[in-house]
């Protein structure tokens, strides 16, 4: 983990689990980095284009999972591409962010359906189809409508209670992980209620896991990064 090998292909072992991503967010960002430092942008454009096409082709027919090329894993590739993804979503929204600001039911209507299937094939896969580009494209097109600002639901989540959910999101991420493997699917597995029940179940593993996220971000993230920027000051 410290030396941020993991889920690169030289090392598989992930711990804690939902960290997966801290190594592939680096060794992308570096690639990232340095080209937009070294070449035009008409070069990146075409580079960032074609190299998360053929990464995402790749991972599809790895199924999204495993090593390709018997060094390279698949999380690294699925990554790196979901960064070129993201790279063409921010050019589009700077082209469109200082435009016409429209509020119609239409963008209203599209960011609601993206947001119930986004969710939806979270909690629900049969929702989502064989080919996972789907989702991809869904999510991307929700995030940079969210960015735009131009539908109802966009608006609605900037309220300030959202505002405060966020704020502790990545302690909930980081801290649900161990409430469901270690504490929920302890009793799920022994309480045929809540198999029964998977909507009161999903509910109540959200509720909690936000109640934990919430702690650890009060009592162990702000402290920490509070102790942290006055060692760097």
């Amino acid at each position: 983990m410290f030396f941020l090998l993991q889920s690169t292909g030289l090392s598989d072992e992930v711990v804690p689990v939902q960290s997966w991503y801290l190594a592939i967010l680096f060794w992308g960002g570096l690639f990232y980095f340095y080209m937009m430092k070294i070449c035009p942008e008409k070069i990146n454009k075409l580079v960032f284009g074609l190299l998360t096409f053929f990464l995402y082709c790749i991972c599809r027919s790895c199924e999204w999972e495993g090593v390709f090329g018997r060094f390279l894993s698949i999380r690294l590739l699925r990554g790196v591409a979901g960064m070129g993804l993201g790279y063409f979503v921010a050019l589009i929204y700077q082209r469109y962010r200082d435009g016409e600001q429209r509020k119609s039911f239409l963008f209203s209507a599209i960011e609601s359906v993206l947001l119930f299937y986004c969710v939806g094939i979270v909690f629900f896969r049969p929702l989502c189809p064989d080919n996972r580009g789907v989702a991809i494209i869904a999510a991307a097109l929700l995030i940079l409508l969210f960015a735009l600002r131009r539908g109802f639901v966009s608006r609605f989540l900037e309220k300030p209670f959202f505002a405060k959910i966020s704020a502790c999101s990545f302690s909930i991420y980081m801290a649900h992980w161990v409430f469901i493997t270690d504490v929920f699917m302890h009793w799920y597995k022994r309480m045929s209620d809540l198999q029964e029940h998977k909507i009161a179940a999903i509910v109540v593993v959200a509720v909690l896991s936000y109640v934990l996220g919430l702690f650890v971000h009060l009592y162990i993230e702000k402290p920490s990064s509070a102790w942290l920027k006055k060692k760097l000051s």
